[in-house]
């Protein structure tokens, strides 16, 4: 729908517009329903946040490292999961060396964030403590 709705203007369709992250979304939740109403799945109910990544995409092609990187953040997701965990962000740390020696782990997001009490309004605002990156080596 959305080809149609909004195409380029020279009519092609705006691919980096496409939202297939929601497509997979509904697509897994369909699936999850039916897998709960036939009682092959019993666990918690399914829910997505999507977020669009139509411009990453449009990067070079991912290194060694960053598939090694991605596969491993993906595996410590999955046991992040399987624990049945939530609010916590997979970390590697150890880069600079072989894949075997990474060590993996998971750190609470709230661990990340900082309270502020501003004077207009109730209540404290959570938010994110900025960190300094320094790109170049440390001589």
């Amino acid at each position: 729908m959305q080809l149609l709705l909004h195409p380029e203007s020279d009519e092609s369709a705006q691919l980096s517009q496409i939202e297939t992250e929601k497509l997979l979304r509904h697509l897994v939740e369909v699936e999850m329903n039916k897998r709960t109403r036939e009682g092959t799945y019993k666990g918690k109910k399914f829910n997505a946040i999507c977020h669009f990544f139509g411009y990453q995409a449009r990067g070079s092609l991912p290194s060694k490292f960053d598939c090694d990187y991605a596969y491993v953040l993906g595996h410590i997701c999955y046991h992040i999961l399987a624990a049945g965990l939530n609010g916590y962000m997979a970390t590697v740390t150890n880069l600079k060396h072989p894949v075997n020696k990474w060590r993996c782990g998971a750190t609470p997001i709230t661990a990340m964030m900082t309270v502020k009490r501003y004077s207009r309004g109730p209540g404290a605002t959570p938010t994110g403590k900025p960190a300094l990156c320094i790109l170049q080596q440390l001589t």
